[in-house]
């Protein structure tokens, strides 16, 4: 009972000291904004606090995101996995791609370089990274579509949230509930979502989304604070 007692004892303690790292990360995140610093900064300070963090827990600063459910800016939840709800490409070039199955499971693009890829049907949510010279066409996505990492790429989605982090000179076509986020991106460039298909209208009811609600040309740059100027990182279609 008492080396029982003890284990709670140090665990309370250990997640005290947590709280105290967490508070101790905000205070520095928002004493940023107080003064000029240098671009990327606030990056460097979140990752270092996540490391203190993830050392109190015995993990890496990314598992430590994962183990208190947070989730920075607009990047992927850290430590996403592939299971058997997810479906996708990984490693692929030059190729012409195409996916129909994807009815309420997660839906992954990774290190794709110069390929064409179409997904018919209602992906959970809709994973791209690191992508090079890619178009893709998606059906409707029934919560979040995450980009990181991707250059040079074409993206038509329509989802309840788009989060874009580290990405550059690419285009979104987006239909799209809430506000777009952004984050260490620049050059992209915003418009209207125009991928239709047969059989899309099924998609768009299983997705849930509001075909009468579209926030295409509302876009959040978190490195872009100034209120009365607009970020110079992205910018609307005039198509």
């Amino acid at each position: 009972m008492a080396a029982k007692s003890g284990t709670l004892v140090t665990s309370q303690s250990k997640n005290v000291h947590i709280v105290e790292l967490l508070i101790e990360m905000v205070r520095n995140y928002l004493a940023l904004y107080d003064k000029p610093h240098p671009k990327h900064k606030d990056s460097l300070l979140k990752d270092d606090l996540w490391n203190k963090i993830g050392n109190e827990l015995g993990l890496t600063g990314i598992d430590a995101r994962l183990e208190g459910k947070c989730e920075p800016g607009p990047s992927f939840p850290a430590g996403t996995l592939k299971n058997a709800c997810t479906v996708g490409f990984q490693g692929r070039s030059g190729e012409t791609l195409m996916l129909s199955e994807v009815g309420g499971k997660d839906t992954e693009l990774d290190s794709l370089d110069d390929c064409q890829v179409t997904i018919q049907g209602c992906p959970a949510t809709l994973f791209a990274r690191r992508l090079r010279n890619c178009h893709i066409r998606c059906g409707p996505v029934a919560s979040s579509v995450f980009v990181e990492e991707c250059e040079s790429c074409t993206f038509l989605v329509a989802c309840h949230q788009l989060r874009v982090h580290d990405s550059l000179k690419c285009e979104f076509r987006v239909h799209v509930q809430t506000r777009s986020i952004i984050e260490d991106s620049n050059e992209l460039l915003f418009g209207k979502y125009d991928f239709v298909y047969d059989g899309d209208e099924q998609d768009w009811c299983a997705s849930h989304l509001d075909r009468t609600v579209n926030n295409w040309n509302k876009v959040d740059d978190f490195n872009w604070l100034a209120a009365d100027k607009p970020s110079p990182n992205w910018e609307l279609s005039r198509v």
